[in-house]
């Protein structure tokens, strides 16, 4: 009994797993929140859209920097996929 009770239960460790869905909402927030305090201090953020580096502007203005070759694309979408 007592080497039961020094060990997790299998509810505890359902808890304590985390799963792709959790880990992925957890990096998504703290991508946008370091976004959001990038955009604070240095007034802009490179972003990737529609295969283009492109860097956002705090006043709304997107400057597209360059179109990214097709494996580069693969490579981020391999990253991102589910």
């Amino acid at each position: 009994m007592l080497c039961y009770t020094l060990s997790m239960t299998q509810v505890q460790q359902k808890k304590a797993y985390l799963g792709k869905r959790e880990l992925k909402r957890a990096a998504s927030k703290g991508i946008r929140e370091a976004s959001k305090q990038a955009m604070e201090v240095a007034g802009s953020v490179l972003t990737v859209e529609d295969g283009w580096l492109v860097r956002r502007y705090e006043d709304g203005r997107v400057e597209k920097i360059e179109k990214l070759p097709a494996a580069k694309m693969s490579n981020l979408k391999a990253l991102v996929s589910d």
